[in-house]
């Protein structure tokens, strides 16, 4: 189990349960470690622009970004991700917000 899996996913269970509400019809989820690889790679070689003409200019994101300098690592993530979380677990989440799934990629 790597950090990212071991650090974000277990310990935030019980918070997304709680705030997020349960999913209907939620498949399982499998962690993939060399997708985790890949899209790591990807978001280190990004300079947060996205070039015109991108499928990405239709989406929007849900991303935090952690400048670590000093301390623990677990610390930061763990300040980034509360930051993250805390507009949903103060406000809910409203109808406009829910998530929907579609995907249009360039073929």
């Amino acid at each position: 189990m790597m950090f990212v899996e071991t650090f974000l996913l277990e310990p935030n269970r019980k918070v997304y349960s709680e705030f997020l509400g349960p999913a209907k019809n939620m498949y399982k989820l499998n962690w993939d470690c060399d997708l985790e690889k890949k899209a790591q790679y990807q978001v280190s070689s990004c300079a947060f622009r996205v070039a015109p003409g991108s499928c990405l200019l239709s989406m929007s994101q849900n991303s935090v970004s952690v400048n670590y300098t000093s301390g623990k690592e677990e610390e930061s993530m763990g300040v980034a991700l509360r930051s993250w979380l805390d507009p949903t677990i103060t406000y809910g989440v409203t109808p406009h917000h829910k998530f929907f799934y579609r995907l249009d990629l360039p073929t």
